[in-house]
């Protein structure tokens, strides 16, 4: 099943009275979990389920000794439902572990300075399927790989990932169209741009690509501090942080600045590579001055939930940025709307937009929409735009309601499914409603290939990498 989202026009052939707009993920406050033996502003947490167990579990960082760093000791906590976290005891799993501050510490002291990030690779064998990555960047320089089967008990892999030890974070993403892990990480120490890199074994290591930096039109000295990427229904979703600098106040050295906060911003890519800035405006944003998340908020980990919305789990600070006091640092996790983060909505009155061709395969497909207050119709035509007789907006059933997965129907029982192997458009008409994607087996084509198709029995085939179906 192929996705269409809104990030932007290019899967559209028209707009009429219709605007688009960014999702906005709720905190969870039954979520917010605070480290009582040391800050965890940096905390960037894992989560992940535990097989075994059947619980939850999240791996994140805690500066335990007190240095003002805001993370650095890796700990685990466990919860029933993702939400209610309680300190997960390994001292009988670690026993021996080295230079052991609490009793939740996961990682041996000594070893690395930083957690940079945790990865969950279901596609390795069950002992290395929870990997950590982890940084020393001051005195010993190097990156470290670690793997667990459940997140308690962990060992070093022997082979770095980035011989030029960059600052934390560096999250990494399974990209399907190139068959390998893709890294996106800072290039070197305080080089707040991000770039990437990929490896198909966790041994070898390509050269690193420039990704990612703030430019003209986002605020003055903006940096990007964290680049977190998921795949997503075909593409690649980035979930930015963006380090808004107080630009009077700087510390000892140029450009080592201090206060200031982090939202979240996103970014979009149709293969993992080529980047595109979505709304220069926060996704996720501070909250109210004295609450968790009021300094920064740092998603490093997404969870997709049964009923298709989304967990994103974040470290968040009340203090402004570089200010790690102990009383501050919480974990929490934010609730998106499955297809959430972008959508088209009428803009008084109804609205209507319609697809450019797609070449539909089997079934009936599906619309994400919230109708409520309102109503949904659809209408599929000719690549010319003309109404395909019996699936016209007057044949077709007016959905009312919020529905991630509705399944449009006309008059007679009709559905797209009678359409296999044709290529059509949809035409969707809004009022007071909200549309977040379009699900089916279809994929995108080009006015040629209609052309080629029409005029010479020439099938259209996919393109990965230029359309956005991976």
């Amino acid at each position: 099943m192929q996705t269409l989202l809104f990030f932007d026009d290019e899967p559209l052939n028209f707009i009429e009275n219709i605007t688009r707009k960014q999702g906005v993920p709720q905190l969870m406050e039954q979520s917010i979990y605070h480290e009582e033996s040391g800050c965890c502003s940096w905390g960037r947490p894992g989560v992940f389920w535990d097989r075994k167990s059947g619980i939850w579990r999240m791996i994140y960082s805690a500066d335990l000794k007190h240095e003002n760093r805001g993370g650095g000791y890796a700990l685990a906590v466990e919860s029933e439902d993702g939400l209610n976290w309680r300190p997960c005891d390994t001292r009988g799993v670690a026993p021996g572990l080295q230079g052991r501050l609490a009793k939740h510490q996961v990682l041996p002291d000594g070893v690395f300075e930083e957690l940079s990030s945790v990865y969950i690779d279901d596609a390795a064998p069950p002992d290395k399927r929870i990997k950590a990555l982890t940084v020393s960047y001051w005195g010993n320089k190097a990156s470290h790989i670690w793997t667990s089967p459940d997140g308690l008990k962990w060992s070093m892999e022997t082979t770095p990932w980035q011989t030029e030890v960059p600052d934390p974070p560096t999250f990494v993403c399974w990209n399907q169209a190139r068959g390998s892990y893709i890294f996106y990480s800072r290039p070197a120490l305080c080089d707040r741009r991000f770039c990437w890199f990929e490896t198909k074994d966790w041994k070898h290591y390509s050269e690193a690509t420039l990704a990612m930096h703030a430019d003209s039109l986002d605020p003055p000295l903006s940096q990007v501090y964290g680049m977190f990427v998921m795949p997503y229904a075909g593409i690649y979703i980035a979930i930015l942080w963006i380090y808004h600098v107080a630009q009077y106040e700087k510390r000892a050295y140029p450009h080592l600045f201090w206060g200031g906060r982090v939202s979240c911003q996103l970014a979009y890519s149709i293969n993992g590579t080529n980047w595109m800035r979505a709304f220069r405006e926060p996704f996720i944003a501070n909250g109210e001055t004295g609450t968790p998340s009021a300094g920064s908020v740092q998603i490093s980990s997404v969870v997709t939930m049964e009923d298709g919305s989304l967990r994103l789990y974040a470290g968040l600070c009340m203090l402004e940025h570089g200010h790690c006091d102990l009383s501050d640092g919480y974990l929490g996790a934010y609730s998106l709307r499955r297809d959430g983060f972008m959508f088209l909505e009428s803009a008084g009155g109804a609205g209507r937009i319609g697809t450019r061709t797609l070449m539909w395969g089997t079934g009936g497909g599906e619309i994400n929409v919230n109708a409520t207050g309102g109503y949904m119709k659809v209408q599929a035509t000719e690549p010319s735009g003309a109404p395909i007789d019996g699936y016209t907006y007057d044949d077709s059933d007016e959905f009312k309601g919020d529905d991630t997965a509705w399944q449009p129907k006309w008059k007679k029982g009709k559905t797209l499914a009678a359409l296999a192997g044709r290529p059509i458009r949809l035409e969707v008409e809004l009022y007071n409603a909200r549309l977040y994607a379009i699900r089916g087996d279809f994929f995108l084509i080009r006015a040629a290939e209609v052309v080629d198709l029409q005029n010479n029995g020439v099938m259209p085939k996919y393109k990965p990498g230029f359309d956005p179906f991976i």
